[in-house]
């Protein structure tokens, strides 16, 4: 768990895997159900909380099976906490691969045990993933209830990795809602501006500031900041790409109008965001590059972009069970896209 929060998810995955032998080997299912469950959200792709740093090799498939398998276990021995973690941790492993119905699910059952047994970590969980999860559906009012709910819990326990890791996607959303000064006002309190760059809150921090740099019209700093985040990922090579790192700063370049290096750190993030099957990022590359695109008069190459991200967007939409919960989320993302709207209405009030 140490390697997991401070940013070494290989080293914390074969600590994981050594813990899942011994646990298994004393059955110890309690052990077992828990090494388990954050052994699938080192895996391939990673999760909501470690999409700045490199993850494990393990793949999705197996990474699923873990969950699943500590789920099960959780369920079979009757530890609820367990069962709360598992559920969580299914939610924010899939999420960022477009799972949104069985997530939405996964996520609601958690919060529903930790008020049950009154576990107030698991209570802060919940609250920041339904929050994520609304936040990645454009459903900005119900992400703010729940990442306000979450960070006020994460004061109430002291507990300074939750803070930041909610601060990380609740001053993003105060973004999209153009309160840059209330997002500035998150990140200050998260974190002090000259940490590091080492756990995983302080990236998710980090990355924020970054994003608000944008929103601010500072790409030199957003640039930097990127550029710090990369240099200091634990375990990254030349061959791999984090996804979300790659689109900020190609997003970052291209607004210092460094065109052709903004495209190729864009293709490089769209490419390694489809091999891992993380489609919500996909579709907003896609839409990046075609921004991009269409400022350099490349029309052939924006429709196709506006097109892919389009079509991504409605395949998404398709996972997602609750009708009004899908045409918002229909209607806000053919906002973003400056060819023909999808069919979506906003939610009512």
């Amino acid at each position: 768990m140490a390697n997991t929060l401070g940013g070494d998810l290989l080293q914390a995955s074969a600590y994981y895997q050594q813990a899942v032998t011994l646990f298994r080997e004393l059955d110890d299912r309690q052990g077992l159900a828990s090494s388990l469950t954050t052994l699938m959200i080192l895996g391939e792709g990673g999760g909501y909380e470690t999409g700045t740093m490199v993850p494990a090799t393990t793949s999705f498939a197996d990474s699923i099976h873990f969950g699943e398998l500590a789920l099960e276990t959780a369920r079979e021995i009757g530890q609820r906490s367990a069962e709360a973690y598992a559920l969580f941790a299914l939610a924010q492993y899939m999420g960022p691969h477009g799972e949104y119905t069985r997530v939405l699910g996964a996520a609601q059952a958690s919060l529903t045990i930790a008020k049950q047994i009154e576990h107030r970590q698991w209570l802060t969980s919940a609250h920041w993933q339904l929050g994520v999860l609304y936040l990645d559906l454009l459903a900005l009012p119900e992400a703010q209830q729940q990442l306000e709910q979450a960070l006020t819990l994460a004061h109430e326990l002291g507990s300074w990795n939750w803070i930041r890791i909610v601060s990380g996607f609740l001053a993003p959303l105060h973004l999209l809602q153009q309160d840059l000064t209330r997002a500035e006002s998150i990140l200050t309190a998260a974190l002090e501006p000259d940490a590091a760059m080492q756990t995983m809150g302080q990236r998710l921090v980090w990355t924020a500031r970054a994003e608000l740099s944008l929103a601010r019209g500072n790409p030199g700093l957003a640039l930097d900041i990127t550029d710090r985040l990369i240099a200091s990922a634990a375990n990254l090579t030349d061959e791999y790409v984090i996804p979300r790192l790659w689109k900020l700063r190609g997003e970052a370049l291209a607004a210092l109008h460094r065109s052709g290096e903004a495209e190729t750190m864009l293709l490089a993030a769209q490419e390694a965001a489809q091999v891992q099957g993380l489609r919500p990022l996909l579709w907003r590359i896609y839409m990046t590059l075609g921004k991009l695109y269409q400022t350099q008069a490349r029309e052939a190459e924006t429709e196709q972009a506006f097109s892919t991200a389009r079509l991504l967007i409605e395949e998404l939409a398709a996972n997602i069970s609750d009708e009004r919960v899908r045409e918002h989320f229909l209607f806000q993302a053919a906002a973003t896209l400056p060819l023909s709207p999808l069919s979506g209405k906003p939610l009512e009030s």
